[in-house]
Formats: C-alpha cells, sequence, structure tokens
C-alpha cells in the first residue's frame, strides 16, 4: 500500500480513456479529475494498490493513476 486514508494526492495529469492499470480502466468519468490534488478516502481492503478519493464519485482510483503530493516545511531559524 502506497498511500493511506486521509493523505493528499494528485490524480495524473494524463490518463487515457480505456487504459488498463493492472486491473483498473480509466473510465470518462475519471478523466475530469486528471490533474487535480485529492484526498484519500478509502483502500480497498482486497487490494491495498486501490482508493476511492474524496470528490471523485466512488471511483477506484489504482496507485499508478495517482503522484505523492510533496508536503514542504518551512524551516526555522535553528535550521539555517
Amino acid at each position: 500500500m502506497k498511500f493511506n486514508v486521509g493523505d493528499r494526492v494528485k490524480i495524473k495529469e494524463y490518463l487515457e480513456y480505456n487504459e488498463i492499470y493492472r486491473g483498473v480502466c480509466v473510465t470518462d468519468s475519471m478523466l475530469k479529475y486528471c490533474g487535480k490534488v485529492v484526498e484519500i478516502a478509502e483502500v480497498n481492503s482486497s487490494f491495498d494498490d486501490r482508493y476511492i478519493l474524496k470528490g471523485c464519485e466512488n471511483l477506484w482510483f489504482h496507485e499508478d493513476m495517482l503522484e505523492p503530493i510533496k508536503v514542504e516545511t518551512k524551516k526555522t531559524s535553528l535550521e539555517k
């Protein structure tokens, strides 16, 4: 499992209609979310590499369709 519930991820910019990511087929409904940053809502209990994303119509996305979001932290004056 690459991501956990609550993680923020970006849906890849360019998913191709009908392309299959390890058993998950890209549908028309998924294409409108390309490039969006969303939160993991649910991890599939049978396949840890599949996720439901908040605000994405309860569609299952494979982890290969997603990119991690880099979290930048502010440096304190002691770290400079």
